[in-house]
């Protein structure tokens, strides 16, 4: 498992992704980024997503970031 730039955080177990939120190697947001990346890349050929929540998402994720104690 590779956390650099060129990390493919898609690829990843979500306990996995848990560790390394948890170790800070990584944030929310950056998951976040991967997968919107690669539904942006495949979605096209693929047409499985009709609806994507981007902002919903986003907003879901700043409203915990703005809550402290959690």
């Amino acid at each position: 498992m590779s956390t650099g730039p060129d990390a493919d955080l898609t690829r990843e177990t979500a306990c996995t992704l848990r560790d390394l939120i948890a170790d800070g190697s990584v944030s929310p947001v950056d998951v976040l980024d991967a997968h919107l990346d690669a539904i942006e890349r495949h979605n096209p050929a693929l047409n499985a997503i009709v609806t994507l929540g981007v902002d919903a998402a986003r907003g879901a994720e700043l409203q915990k970031q703005l809550k402290p104690g959690q």
